[in-house]
Order: C-alpha cells, then structure tokens, then sequence
C-alpha cells in the first residue's frame, strides 16, 4: 500500500493486486496482539489514501503474468509477504504459526511454549497470556527482543511478567514430542523443559512467486 500510495503521489497511474479479500497484508496480524490498536487505524488510513489518490485496487485477485502483461506497466513492484518459518526438528506433537494463534484458527490446548523472543514471539506470547494460558518463550540468544526497541521490549517483558509467563534464554528447540517440547541449554547442552503446545515466531519472503 506504501509503495503504490507513494506512485501515486508522484504521478503514476497505479494498479494494485491483493489476493485477500481486504487490504492491508501482515498489519492485520500486526493489529491483534495487545496494545496494538492504533495499527488498525494505520491500515484504515492507508486504504483510504489509495482511494483518495486514485488508485485501483483490485481484491480477491492473484495477478498474473497475463494480467500484468496485459496492463503494459513501466515498472512491477512485488510486495509478497511471508510465510511463517517452522524449524526443521523432529517433530510428533502440535506445532503451530504466530499466523494461527494471531488469527484464532486455531484453539491451543494446556500450557504454550513461544518459540523465538523477537518481536513477533513477544507479542504472540502476551495474546496467548491474556488469554489465560500459561506461557514460556524459548530463546536461543542471552536475552530476548534483541534488535527492538528498548522501550517496546520493556512493555512486552513486564506484560508477561505480570501473567506470570517464564523466559528461557540460552536455549534451543530440539524436538516436539506428543506430551511437549524438548531444549537444549546452551551451553552445556541438556536437554530440559516440556510443555505441551508450541507457537513459531518468524517468516520467510515468498521468494519462489517472486520469481
């Protein structure tokens, strides 16, 4: 939306294809974990930007080589999102995305270990504890948020803090077994900890439809 606003601005006569049924792409998981309401309102004034600026924003269409051949364009700007990143470990037991919990398609059962403490991790980890579920984040660096602002990641910390969640630092998922997970601490490496549903932080470009 930034990048066919910001055309439009300079003059361009902008096409915009969006696959879902409304605008806005990752903001609206970015607009679910607590205190995040004033996402929501970016993504409404975004929208109403592109209708001001002329735009043509096309819902519910993948566009295709076709379709874009066929609008005979000066330039192409891609802008695929991401596809939540699941670790490569043995895996038995339930393993689900921020994508899953952010969207509530689906309902954990008992405790919930966050894998990942970045930005992502933490904010899924506070909308899982407001919830009411009792919740660990698993970090492999010494400490989590690194590469956030200081003052967000003391926000998201002492939100947890008051829901009683747990912090592991140093430590690495090794497998997700039926009754839980299984970590590595690093160092030594020992293997501590089950809990018994696991939400992945992360994600990876959509490189593939790119090319």
């Amino acid at each position: 939306m930034e990048a066919a606003s910001t055309l439009a601005c300079r003059g361009f006569q902008v096409t915009l294809f969006e696959q879902a049924e409304q605008l806005g792409g990752a903001l609206n998981l970015a607009d679910k974990p607590p205190k995040k309401q004033l996402v929501t309102r970016l993504k409404d004034v975004m929208a109403c930007n592109l209708e001001e600026l002329g735009v043509e924003v096309r819902l519910n269409t993948k566009a295709t080589p076709e379709m874009v051949r066929d609008l005979e364009p000066d330039a192409v700007f891609l802008a695929l999102g991401a596809d939540p990143i699941v670790p490569q470990i043995p895996c038995s037991g339930p393993v689900y995305t921020f994508t899953d919990i952010l969207t509530e398609s689906v309902v954990p059962k008992g405790r919930a270990a966050v894998i990942g403490g970045g930005l992502v991790g933490l904010e899924t980890a506070e909308f899982l504890a407001e919830k009411g579920y009792p919740v660990t984040v698993v970090e492999m660096q010494d400490a989590v948020g690194k590469g956030v602002y200081a003052t967000v990641v003391l926000t998201l910390t002492k939100g947890l803090s008051e829901h009683n969640a747990t912090i592991l630092t140093n430590h690495q998922l090794t497998a997700v077994t039926e009754t839980g997970i299984e970590t590595l601490v690093l160092p030594p490496s020992v293997i501590v900890g089950k809990q018994t549903a696991l939400c992945v932080g992360g994600s990876r470009g959509y490189l593939a439809q790119a090319e």
